[in-house]
Parts: structure tokens; sequence; C-alpha cells
């Protein structure tokens, strides 16, 4: 965990973003990035964090809402016990982009367009 952290905050003094507060990085940010070999580490680390955040706010939601017998609303619908590989993120994050890009403002936050990433591959039927 305090790996993560520390990660995070070289993250967020990189990318200049430490003086705002806020740990979004914006779509125009990430695409200079991940060709950027000093800022590629972080921003894996990032990717694959936000990833992992999305997986498992998914699973609770659905386990929350069984355990109150109501219907969840997925966030997305994965085809039975599939395994997200840290590099599907990244896949998901890149088709996204390149498929809906004229729907992103430049500082649209990738942790959104992810989560858009993640709907558009495992639509709910």
């Amino acid at each position: 965990m305090k790996v993560k952290i520390i990660i995070l905050i070289a993250f967020l003094a990189i990318s200049g973003q430490a003086t705002t507060a806020t740990a979004d990085l914006s779509l125009e940010k990430y695409l200079l990035f991940k060709d950027d070999k000093m800022k590629k580490d972080l921003l894996i680390a990032y990717v694959i964090g936000m990833g992992e955040a999305i997986k498992y706010t998914h699973a609770m939601m659905d386990s929350y809402a069984v355990k109150a017998g109501k219907r969840s609303v997925p966030l997305f619908c994965s085809p039975g016990k599939i395994t997200i590989r840290n590099e599907d993120y990244f896949t998901m994050l890149n088709r996204e982009i390149k498929t809906n890009r004229n729907e992103y403002a430049n500082d649209a936050p990738i942790a959104l367009i992810l989560v858009s990433g993640f709907k558009n591959t495992f639509p709910c039927k």
C-alpha cells in the first residue's frame, strides 16, 4: 500500500497535478505520457490501479445488492468468471480512445474513459 501511495505522489508531482489536489489524469496528459520513457512506469501503475478499482467496485456493487435482496444496475457485464489482466486495461482504454475520441474533451479523466471501455468491452444485453 505504501508503494502505491508513493507512486501516486510521484506521478502527481511529475504530471503537475499535485497543486490541484486531484488524482485525475486527463486524456491529454495520458496521450503525452504514454510515449514518455520517464513517465511510462508511473502511467502503467496509475492505469492498472484505476482498472483494479473499477473491477472491484463492480464486484462490490453486485455483492451489496445481493445482500440487500435487490438487483443492481451493473457497470458492465463480464461473461462469467473472466480474468482481466493488467494489459487488458490498456487495451480497453486505448480502444475506447481510438473508437470514441471525438466524445472526449482533452481534460476528460482517463478513469471515466476506462469505465466506458469496460462498458463497451463487456456490454449488458
